[in-house]
């Protein structure tokens, strides 16, 4: 009777450690697999962003050369600063800054204003 159980007691404990390692293995492997994912969606973003990164700078080097060049003082400043009329960065009406708006677009439109011919 004793002898019975510790072989149906054995039989179970293996069955179980058999079942715990396959787990186990299986775990390890899903993990393994997560991390390779990881490290691969990670990369692929990092290289995206050094991408779009270079490409902005490109863009803001050239934007830079093109507002530095040409025209009087006042008209490079106007192309930096926004003198649209919209909204309160553009200096609408009620925003505080239409008065600078104005007196930027009539300082870049008059070619005699101090500070047009630059240094």
């Amino acid at each position: 009777m004793i002898r019975n159980w510790r072989e149906k007691r054995d039989t179970q404990n293996a069955k179980r450690a058999e079942q715990f390692s396959a787990q186990r293995a299986e775990t390890i492997q899903e993990a393994q697999e997560n991390i390779d994912n990881f490290y691969e969606n990670y990369n692929n973003k990092k290289e995206k962003m050094i991408a779009q990164t270079r490409k902005e700078a490109e863009q803001f080097l050239a934007s830079r050369e093109d507002i530095t060049s040409g025209g009087t003082s006042w008209e490079r400043i106007s192309k930096i600063v926004d003198v649209s009329g919209k909204g309160a960065k553009g200096g609408a009406a009620g925003s505080g800054k239409e008065r600078f708006r104005e007196l930027l677009t009539s300082l870049r439109k008059d070619e005699k204003a101090p500070g047009a011919e630059g240094y």
